[in-house]
């Protein structure tokens, strides 16, 4: 190790790794970080979550590593964080059916969860054999707001203002009288009279026709019975 490093800068090596220390009690906003999973000597395995306190009583702590541990003593932690952090049960049973092998969860926690912010109660609890173990207490609200550096917030919607149609007026139309129809004069037909018409004249009497000569009868030729040839002869 070098002369030149500095303890501040082996500090935080160590939060980036998950040794941070405890956080004071109080209510915070949780960030996920780093997702790991590790097997353990006993044939199970470790889920291990690293949290960042973004705002707290202890503003700017370092990284906090939690370790769950499903079928041990934290079975129930183990589910209900998961719970509280969006991931239910049915995707918990689908992506882990063996509970040594967390490898598709861990990639499905990272996945949904890195980078989020929870808000938490964190207590501080004291344990083992002596009560010489001393960590804390997570307590989420269980609904995750989206960081505002990994999401950027979407731009405000403008508000269009209301487009006024200025009313179209309407000129009046308008309509002249009808004058009204002289009514027609009675104008007088002149029928002349007709001239009485002139009595015919009566037809004067026709003569009397004379009276036929009177013609001498022919005498017939006893012979033939015709009338005689002129000149005589037969």
């Amino acid at each position: 190790m070098s002369n030149s490093t500095s303890m501040a800068d082996l500090l935080q090596q160590a939060e980036d790794a998950g040794f941070g220390g405890l956080l004071t009690d109080g209510v915070y906003q949780l960030q996920v970080g780093a997702v790991n999973f590790k097997a353990r000597q006993d044939g199970g395995a470790k889920l291990g979550i690293q949290f960042k306190a973004v705002s707290g009583p202890s503003t700017g702590s370092s990284w906090y590593n939690t370790n769950l541990i499903p079928g041990g003593k934290g079975n129930g932690f183990f589910f209900e964080l998961l719970n509280d952090l969006g991931i239910p049960n049915e995707h918990i049973l689908q992506l882990a059916p063996q509970a040594n092998d967390l490898s598709q969860l861990v990639e499905h926690i990272k996945r949904v969860t890195t980078g989020q912010v929870f808000t938490a109660t964190v207590g501080t609890r004291t344990w083992g054999t002596n009560n010489d173990k001393t960590d804390n207490t997570f307590k989420f609200g269980g609904a995750a707001a989206a960081p505002a550096a990994a999401v950027p917030a979407a731009a405000p919607v403008p508000v269009v203002a209301p487009v006024a149609v200025a009313p179209v007026a309407v000129a009046p139309v308008a309509v002249a009288p009808v004058a009204p129809v002289a009514s027609v004069a009675e104008v007088p037909v002149a029928v002349a009279p007709v001239a009485p018409v002139a009595p015919v004249a009566p037809v004067a009497p026709v003569a009397p026709v004379a009276a036929p000569l009177p013609v001498a009868p022919i005498a017939l030729d006893p012979n033939t019975g015709l009338p005689p040839r002129p000149g005589g002869g037969i």
